[in-house]
């Protein structure tokens, strides 16, 4: 029986710069995500193994717990560029983000543990909890259509690719080979729904689809779960996920807040 477990915490500073700009009915916005920059670290390990019933030749237990270990974490640099263009009664809005690399660095640092085997030898254990990040960009577009007078559509697609080329995770560590196992799944997401106006408000159904699958070379020894599906020595993963939106939308504060915008002012011109 073996028992593995890791915590870190991290505080710091996200900082993002913004600007928007508004040219007649195109709307333009630029977001600059900053690097995080962290303030306090901390990680934490601890380590069990039991092995019982094979014979008192055979029988140990191993026990190590570490706190306070050098950790440090990571975030890309990210610029992201939105931007909102009639067409008609209807809208197009699109949207397009880039990330930098995060060249492969340890997120915690953990000692060597050192196990007695039944010979008297002993056993060096390393643990690595190593994190990289490739250049990525997301995108996604979504439309708004004039149906009618009380009907508006909507219709959007948008992606949600994983930067990771290495992540640390639980399967790393209970992997009995030196190989790597790192997760990536990149996501799809596609939504669409309907805005009712009524009198008294508008209401808003919707709903959004999101898959992602990976492929991953499975550990030795999986605890537990046989949801994976191997072959050879290969596992992937399908996620899917469906979301129903329901909104109401009941518009008594509108006209107190355009009072007090000065964005709203019919004085104002485009620049």
């Amino acid at each position: 029986n073996q028992r593995i477990n890791f915590t870190q915490k991290s505080y710091g500073v996200f900082a993002k710069l913004a600007v928007a700009w508004k040219y007649r009915k195109l709307n333009l916005g630029l977001t600059v995500s900053l690097p995080y920059l962290a303030v306090f670290n901390d990680g934490r390990f601890n380590y069990e193994e039991l092995l019982a019933g094979a014979g008192s030749d055979l029988d140990f237990l191993a026990k190590d717990g570490f706190k306070d270990l050098t950790a440090q974490r990571k975030v890309p640099l990210s610029v992201a560029l939105g931007a909102g263009i009639p067409w008609g009664r209807n809208k197009i809005s699109a949207n397009v983000e880039w990330y930098s690399r995060v060249p492969n660095y340890n997120r915690i640092d953990i000692p060597t543990l050192a196990r007695d085997e039944d010979n008297g030898e002993l056993t060096e254990l390393d643990f690595e909890l190593n994190e990289e990040l490739r250049s990525i960009i997301n995108f996604g577009i979504g439309i708004e259509f004039y149906i009618n007078e009380r009907l508006k559509g909507y219709g959007s697609f948008s992606t949600d690719f994983s930067a990771y080329l290495d992540n640390p995770n639980i399967f790393d560590l209970i992997d009995q080979t030196e190989e790597q196992i790192n997760f990536r799944q990149d996501y799809y997401h596609i939504g669409g729904g309907v805005e009712l106006a009524f009198t008294w408000a508008n209401l808003i159904l919707g709903a959004n689809f999101a898959q992602s699958s990976t492929n991953f070379r499975s550990p030795s020894t999986l605890p537990g779960a046989p949801s994976f599906n191997n072959e050879g020595n290969e596992a992937s993963i399908l996620n899917t996920r469906w979301q129903f939106i329901i909104g109401i939308d009941i518009p008594f504060l509108d006209e107190s807040l355009n009072k007090i915008n000065p964005f709203n002012s019919s004085d104002n011109k485009d620049q």
